[in-house]
């Protein structure tokens, strides 16, 4: 058959067995001679060739690569992550810009396109489901790919040419257990992205470039290298003001009268009804709903009600002129430890500290040191590089001990409603909170709109706080 005359041949004759196993280990590079003279010394007599035996040794020889070579990755101090996500061939010319100004060990989260391909120094990739997916990329992919070998289905691995791949430590848990240490690595699920970030962490990368959202993020992001990010797509934003109007024009169609600069300096009860003492003169009501902010206390002192211990704290926002033509479609950041967030607002950005200083109920005024702390922090984690602000202003966020809201009426008078310690969600959780106070005050408990919904009425009634 001209099969060959080499001592693998020879000794494949001499042990009877078809000369196509020799021939196709000599073809498959993952094989070395030792591994070639194993396999054939436990190889039976053989007259006719069965891939599936030759399969089953290959299983065993791609143990041999189980060698955790993690010393083997080379990454700078600065690295890039790209996924496959739809908008990257949009920004496809700004993300290689980037990579040519920057220069990056960049890391690419599975096999990407062919556009990035010369610009990638690895690929990472730990989910059996997603190389399956990827084995035509991988055949034409030169990429090195970093890959926890023990983790992987064994006949996929006897699919890929091990030869393209780095091997090292992974282990995967249930427990929501993150761990690095020793070049091994422990995470909850097999996330290429968390395990990406991970071999960031143990490689002390300085600065950390995201190019991995599904919409514009300021571009490419750097971020300060932490052990999380946490991209969450489930959000929107609210336009406040045009909610805001849309509240204040059915309460005057459905009757309602607003009056401004009104302060209430005492509320008198009188019999059913209450005598609230104002600015402009006395107003007599049926019900008196306390949804005054930081001066919550203060208000229900004036009406001889308990304060319930609301903790106003200051926040500082900016914003800051840009002139990205997208920034309209950017995405909200935000430290997780709450350090800092911007988000895009019209045409600018609004940034903030994100600090929450306790305060006595004031108009607040912003200081200038919180400003440039912020600045520092937002400079420091992005590439905004922010030198001006344009305008900047602090509100008061208010909060009880327990930080949940207070919605209901009083224990000691049931026509005196408290509807504070919204911590600065009051807009974004209006809807519900209005429906429940509107169901406290007509009907005296939640209606059947809440079914379902998780409420926990006790978590938000004033009661909680008079029993502690």
């Amino acid at each position: 058959y001209n099969w060959g005359t080499n001592k693998y041949y020879k000794l494949s004759a001499k042990k009877n067995i078809h000369p196509t196993y020799v021939q196709e280990m000599l073809s498959d590079d993952r094989y070395k001679p030792k591994d070639i003279i194993f396999v054939l010394n436990k190889i039976k007599k053989s007259y006719f060739y069965n891939p599936n035996i030759l399969n089953n040794f290959k299983n065993q020889i791609l143990l041999n690569f189980n060698k955790n070579n993690f010393n083997k990755i080379k990454v700078k101090k600065d690295v890039l992550l790209i996924a496959n996500t739809k908008d990257l061939n949009k920004n496809r010319k700004k993300i290689i810009q980037f990579i040519k100004l920057n220069n990056p060990t960049v890391l690419s989260i599975n096999p990407n396109n062919k556009f990035f391909e010369k610009f990638v120094n690895y690929n990472v990739a730990c989910n059996d489901i997603r190389i399956y997916a990827d084995l035509k990329k991988y055949q034409y992919n030169k990429i090195k790919t970093i890959i926890p070998f023990r983790n992987i289905d064994k006949n996929l691995l006897s699919k890929l040419n091990i030869k393209k791949f780095i091997n090292i430590e992974c282990n995967f848990n249930n427990d929501d257990n993150y761990s690095f240490s020793n070049n091994k690595i422990v995470l909850p699920k097999k996330l290429s992205t968390a395990l990406a970030l991970a071999i960031c962490e143990i490689k002390q990368v300085k600065n950390l470039f995201l190019a991995i959202l599904g919409t514009n993020c300021l571009d490419v992001f750097s971020l300060t290298i932490s052990a999380y990010v946490v991209v969450d797509d489930g959000t929107g934003g609210i336009d406040v003001h045009c909610l805001h109007q849309a509240y204040l024009n059915g309460f005057k169609k459905n009757g309602g009268e607003i009056n401004t600069a009104t302060r209430v300096d005492s509320a008198v009860k009188n019999g059913d009804s209450w005598l609230l003492e104002t600015k402009m003169g006395e107003i007599p009501v049926d019900i008196v709903i306390n949804a005054s902010g930081a001066w919550g206390d203060q208000v229900a002192s004036r009406a001889g009600i308990e304060p319930v211990g609301l903790e106003p704290r200051r926040r500082t926002a900016f914003t800051v002129n840009r002139k990205e033509p997208d920034i309209q479609d950017w995405d909200m950041i935000a430290d997780i430890n709450l350090r800092f967030y911007c988000k895009p607002d019209g045409r600018q950005l609004l940034c903030s500290l994100a600090e929450e200083n306790p305060s006595e109920p004031c108009d607040a005024k912003h200081d200038e040191t919180d400003v440039a702390l912020a600045i520092e922090r937002l400079n420091e984690a992005t590439t905004l590089d922010i030198r001006s602000v344009q305008t900047a202003w602090t509100g008061l966020r208010t909060f009880v001990p327990d930080r949940s809201m207070v919605i209901g009426a009083d224990p000691a008078d049931d026509s005196f409603f408290w509807c504070v310690g919204q911590g600065g969600t009051g807009i974004m959780t209006s809807p519900g909170v209005g429906r429940l106070l509107a169901d406290l005050v007509t009907l005296g408990k939640p209606s059947e709109h809440f079914e379902g919904t998780g409420l926990n009425y006790e978590e938000v009634s004033v009661e909680r706080l008079r029993k502690k």
